[in-house]
């Protein structure tokens, strides 16, 4: 099957490393994979809002079908058969009775025997050799078909939740040790998203002051692209922290003749970020012992499961790991004190970014794995409240701010406080 959502995201990053590369013309090649980023995506946005594309949930037998030819090897009669079980769902025993019938251990078996009533030595040889391979055979198509019910449970999840009219999936095997694979899809969320950090990077491409800079930018926007189409908590979490870890390291550079000032800013930029990753992903974890898988809908559903006092314990977790991307209110220190040491087109860049994530966290995680807390009233009304104060604040310091650059980051900062607003709001809000 094509992968256009991988093509896609290792558009921004090829453009990214050739521009970090070329002495001069890394504008040029940063602006250039930006522009085709958004073409791209917009053309694969055309399709998906025109119904011209395929759906996971019609393109689920497609799905399987790649899942079991690259984990089974045989003849198309046996890969329809494992595909038409797998889709069901086995068990662990019936695991263990497709892969002995597939392996063919019973006839070898019964062809060691016969040789050993003959006691003829090249038959027993022969049988043994067979029955060896057989055995490893099966043992082989056991591991396969555990890996399988895996990948294929997570299709017959996301099949079942809004997920299933996505475009364009993908479902490759990433990291099976801990159960997470490359699950991408397109939806609305994920292509308004992506379209924002397309058209962000191109624009902040050509104000940069060089253009080694603008690789670092384009590089940022390949784990935002990540993140937005992302359906895999350990995938998401991933891109989060990438985002954190290149704005540290290529986004911040060090003013002239002050080296400590830009050590304070990196620590800043650098303590919030990963705090926010390092609670995210505890979060994640903690669901997927519960769920057994790190997909998202895997998650929603485990979530689900959890009393309402444990949702609300969730949805704090995840909206204060938003928090420190938004920036909201006490997390924010980050953003001003950047500002004094960032190129202006880095420093939208990293706003933009910033922003596109955090309200990523938002929608992805927090509102779908706790929606009865969210419906709470109360803490419905709470979430408003520091949304609304947030910007208030942020409002007031931006006013009292002398330092331009500082008072311009403060006034963009802003706009977290209404998304958290709007979020606590319910759908209509969210939307």
């Amino acid at each position: 099957m094509s992968a256009p959502l991988s093509w896609l995201c290792l558009l921004p990053l090829g453009a990214g490393l050739l521009a970090l590369a070329l002495r001069r013309g890394g504008r040029v090649a940063a602006c250039t994979g930006a522009i085709l980023a958004f073409l791209f995506l917009l053309l694969l946005g055309l399709r998906f809002e025109a119904g011209a594309a395929g759906t996971l949930r019609a393109l689920t037998p497609a799905l399987v079908q790649a899942r079991v030819g690259a984990r089974v090897a045989g003849g198309e009669v046996v890969r329809e058969r494992v595909a038409t079980r797998a889709m069901a769902g086995m068990s662990y025993e019936e695991q263990a009775d497709l892969a002995e019938a597939l392996s063919g251990r019973v006839l070898a078996q019964e062809q060691l025997s016969a040789a050993q009533v003959t006691s003829d030595v090249a038959a027993i040889h022969s049988g043994e050799l067979a029955l060896h391979q057989a055995a490893h055979e099966e043992r082989r198509l056991r591991a396969a078909f555990g890996a399988l019910e895996g990948e294929l449970g997570t299709l017959r999840r996301a099949r079942e939740t809004s997920l299933g009219d996505a475009t364009f999936p993908e479902l490759r095997t990433w990291l099976p040790g801990v159960r997470s694979q490359w699950f991408v899809a397109l939806d609305g969320i994920g292509l308004l998203a992506g379209l924002a950090a397309t058209l962000l990077a191109l624009c902040c491409s050509l104000v940069v002051a060089k253009g080694r800079e603008a690789g670092g930018i384009l590089l940022g926007t390949a784990l935002l692209l990540i993140a937005a189409l992302a359906q895999d908590a350990l995938l998401f979490a991933s891109a989060w922290t990438g985002f954190v870890l290149l704005g540290a390291a290529s986004l911040i550079r060090v003013p002239d003749g002050d080296e400590e000032e830009v050590r304070q800013s990196v620590v800043r930029f650098l303590v919030p970020g990963l705090l926010g990753a390092l609670v995210l992903g505890g979060a994640c974890l903690w669901l997927t012992a519960r769920a057994g898988s790190l997909d998202f809908p895997a998650l929603q559903a485990a979530a689900a499961e959890l009393d309402p006092r444990r949702q609300a314990i969730l949805l704090l977790v995840f909206v204060l790991a938003a928090a420190t991307r938004l920036p909201l209110p006490p997390f924010h220190g980050w953003f001003p004190a950047s500002a004094t040491s960032v190129d202006p087109g880095k420093l939208a860049f990293l706003q933009g970014g910033s922003l596109i994530l955090g309200t990523l966290g938002l929608v992805r995680l927090a509102a779908p794995c706790a929606p009865t807390a969210l419906a709470d009233p109360r803490l419905g009304a709470a979430l408003f409240a520091w949304g609304v104060l947030s910007a208030g604040f942020l409002a007031l310091a931006a006013l009292g701010e002398r330092d331009l650059r500082r008072q311009a980051a403060l006034s963009a900062a802003c706009l977290s406080g209404l998304v958290a607003a709007g979020f606590a709001v319910g759908e209509f809000g969210q939307s």
